[in-house]
């Protein structure tokens, strides 16, 4: 159990968290607008940027224009990640369960 004094100590590092974080991201708004151009030109490029980085697709030499052809791009990115990330977790939540059942066996004998 935690004491009083380092629940207070938790409580004084998240706050800080926080607040370091809060300055950061609106210190990058200043340095970034001086020394770069503007990358995003609305939420949707954002949000395209995002899912193409985050699902590994990147930019290759082909890649959508038009806004219909970026969501179908991301819908589908999204839908081939789900399909193999869903059956491993499932999968090995199975495998992990045999083998606890496994190692109980051999305990019990």
């Amino acid at each position: 159990m935690l004491r009083h004094n380092e629940i207070h100590t938790l409580k004084n590092q998240k706050y800080l968290f926080y607040i370091t974080i809060l300055v950061m991201f609106n210190a990058k708004l200043y340095i970034n607008s001086a020394t770069r151009p503007e990358t995003f030109h609305s939420f949707f490029d954002a949000l395209y940027w995002v899912i193409v980085t985050l699902t590994t697709v990147g930019y290759g030499v082909l890649c959508s224009v038009t806004d219909i052809g970026r969501i179908v791009l991301m819908c589908s990115s999204l839908s081939g990640v789900a399909i193999i990330v869903l059956p491993s977790g499932i999968i090995t939540a199975g495998f992990l369960d045999e083998l606890s059942h496994q190692m109980e066996n051999k305990e019990s004998n």
